[in-house]
């Protein structure tokens, strides 16, 4: 591997610092809410109120992880407030770190050069993470809970083994699960199908994991399904659980991550097209499982195993194929295809038009009666599309705020953080990534 000079290896960090502030502007601390209520509360209630109240009589998702005892040992030293808000900080700190790095290997194995990879990591950071079948979740959130070290710990691990330090990236992964069981095994199923990719016997070992875990869940009970009454609670209050109940957007914005990591996919080679490669079919598998095992036969562990949690990963690595498949391709085929995906990105409040629009660039990209066709002119009239709908459907809602904002009570303020829901910057962001 080239060494980088140190004089490249200080601009580097210095611009990383650069976005990661930005990064902490589009995502500001906005309290204690969510499931960080169940951790902080944890860790800093009296005893005598967790002994008497049934939520913590029965949750279990804290004992599971060490961010309970960093909690605690805060608890110590710091009020309540500023102990929440340092250790999500410090979270988002992490997650980042592990984006960058990643980010750098990225473009290291694809033998671009490092301009690109802090240009894949803004696009990251600025891009709508949410993969959850309610957006109940999002990546890289600033919230005192433990997935983002979780989440960070995954990438650094994909970042090292993508440079075969194999033993860097099993730590990491051990990290990830240390903080979060859930997401740390999504880390590491990616792991496991890129290491499968690469030797096909790997398949038969996990052929045999599997029957063994159903034997031993089948021995110990683990295999039980829900009662009726308790099933119907949980697909009222915890809808997130069950993906056979996800909005249309949810299968928009899944669908779109997958054609761009496919496409990417084709356009990169070794095992950065491995890894882009095990990404898209772990996240198939877990959502196999999950709309079998959760949806269709709720079985009790596996619901609780939540096997979508790998959806993370498309959501944070899709954002940065962009910049992959501008960079690598080339042609008016590509940049077809990049209008293509802007596209469907701007209507994503139109699911059947983002369909539409996602399966164009899939087809541009795969199917060659349909590359002849692409030129100049469909490309400007995509790019025309892109901004019709840009204005049409953001900037409207920016004045729906504006006025929501100037009839608000005296005192009423809102992060300007929200409007990046509106995707106000992605078209911008999209042209970026092609320039």
């Amino acid at each position: 591997m080239e060494k980088t000079p140190a004089g490249e290896r200080a601009s580097f960090a210095l611009l990383a610092l650069a976005l990661f502030a930005l990064y902490l502007v589009t995502h500001p601390w906005r309290g204690v809410h969510g499931d960080a209520l169940i951790y902080v509360t944890r860790a800093f209630a009296p005893p005598a109120v967790l002994e008497g109240d049934m939520l913590f009589t029965h949750e279990r998702q804290t004992l599971l992880t060490i961010y309970g005892l960093l909690l605690g040992w805060l608890s110590h030293v710091a009020p309540v407030a500023d102990a929440a808000r340092g250790l999500a900080l410090l979270g988002g700190a992490v997650w980042f770190a592990g984006l960058v790095l990643l980010m750098r290997a990225i473009a290291r194995a694809a033998h671009l050069p490092m301009i690109v990879a802090l240009c894949m990591s803004a696009l990251v950071a600025l891009a709508p993470l949410s993969y959850s079948a309610g957006s109940s979740f999002l990546a890289g959130e600033i919230l005192a809970v433990p997935r983002p070290f979780a989440e960070g710990f995954v990438l650094m691990a994909f970042a090292t083994l993508l440079e075969k330090r194999w033993l860097a990236g099993c730590l990491a992964l051990a990290g990830a699960m240390a903080f979060h069981p859930l997401i740390g095994a999504a880390g590491a199923a990616v792991a496991f199908t890129w290491a499968a990719l690469g030797d096909r016997r790997l398949w038969l070992v996990a052929a045999l994991c599997a029957c063994l875990v159903v034997a031993v869940a089948t021995v110990s009970n683990r295999l039980d399904t829900f009662d009726a009454d308790w099933l119907a609670l949980l697909r009222l209050r915890t809808a997130y659980l069950f993906i056979s109940q996800a909005p249309a957007s949810f299968w928009v914005d899944l669908l779109l991550r997958g054609v761009i990591l496919f496409i990417a996919a084709r356009l990169c080679f070794g095992r950065l097209r491995l890894l882009l490669r095990a990404v898209l079919v772990a996240s198939v598998l877990g959502l196999l499982v999950s709309l079998l095992f959760a949806d269709l036969w709720p079985i009790v562990f596996v619901t609780q195993a939540q096997p979508w949690r790998v959806l993370f990963i498309p959501a944070i690595l899709a954002p940065a194929a962009v910049a992959l498949i501008a960079c690598k391709g080339e042609g008016p085929a590509t940049r077809v295809t990049l209008a293509l995906i802007a596209c469907a990105l701007m209507t994503r409040d139109v699911p059947l038009l983002s369909v539409v629009f996602s399966l164009g660039a899939l087809a541009f990209h795969i199917y060659p009666p349909v590359v002849r066709l692409a030129s100049s002119r469909i490309e400007a009239a995509l790019w025309i599309v892109a901004t019709a709908a840009w204005v049409g459907f953001d900037l409207m809602n920016l004045v729906a705020f504006g006025q929501i904002l100037g009839n608000a009570p005296d005192g009423f303020s809102l992060p300007w953080s929200y409007l990046w829901v509106l995707r106000s910057l992605a078209l911008p962001l999209s042209v970026l990534a092609i320039v």
